[in-house]
């Protein structure tokens, strides 16, 4: 036979209030990189398709004024 103890942890234990507020630090940093990250990518990508197709933009603008 084993010696094995289990044993439970309060949930309202300092030990484990501190970890549960560890993650969530841990949470919300990883996600405000993540939004940084996909916003910068999202601007440069309308910039990308701007500069990459504002003539045929500035066109369907000029057709679509003159035939009203």
């Amino acid at each position: 036979m084993s010696n094995l103890i289990l044993t439970t942890l309060d949930p309202n234990s300092e030990e484990c209030t501190f970890a549960v507020e560890m993650m969530n630090d841990w949470t919300m940093e990883i996600f405000q990189v993540w939004h940084i990250i996909m916003s910068t990518i999202s601007f440069f990508s309308l910039i990308y398709v701007y500069l990459r197709y504002r003539k045929k933009l500035l066109l369907f603008h000029v057709n679509a004024s003159v035939g009203l």
